[in-house]
């Protein structure tokens, strides 16, 4: 690395650290990186073998609150709002978290068969194939605005209490 850039990343972390120990100072309690997940107050988010994400309790990892949540963003969000207590709507965030699985899924399933017909030499089949992922590609856009809405909200909450 060049020294220039070693420099700057020192500063970055010393800078980092020292905002973190401010908020601490203040009684603010951030999520911090634990054993490979996230940890906040006493649950954890790390991601299981089928490479969804599980959120624990710290203390007792056997004990789930949550299982297989595909979408990160909305794990950090159900994290936040289970440990500071807040109610919310969970069947909303999952339903909203087994929507975007969906779509994506979708559109992985729907590029790879389109890559396919075209090393084939099938384009008809490739724009049809296509045609249907813009289709799920339009109903994924909403649902990144709605997870990027329901975090934002989980973050708020985290700042709100003080």
């Amino acid at each position: 690395m060049k020294p220039e850039v070693r420099k700057l990343v020192e500063n970055f972390r010393t800078t980092a650290k020292n905002v973190q120990n401010e908020l601490k100072e203040k009684g603010f309690i951030l999520p911090v990186a634990h054993n490979g997940g996230i940890k906040y107050y006493h649950l954890w988010v790390k991601k299981n073998s089928k490479f969804m994400y599980d959120i624990r309790n710290l203390h007792n990892p056997k004990l789930f609150y949550y299982h297989n949540i595909c979408n990160h963003k909305l794990a950090i969000a159900i994290m936040i709002y289970e440990a500071l207590g807040k109610k919310f709507n969970a069947k909303h965030i999952l339903d909203l978290d087994d929507a975007y699985a969906h779509h994506l899924q979708n559109i992985k399933i729907y590029k790879y068969h389109s890559r396919l017909a075209s090393k084939s030499g099938n384009v008809d089949r490739s724009d049809i194939i296509e045609s249907r992922c813009d289709y799920h590609y339009n109903a994924l856009e909403p649902l990144k605005t709605e997870v990027r809405g329901v975090l934002n909200e989980a973050e708020k909450l985290m700042f709100d209490n003080k």
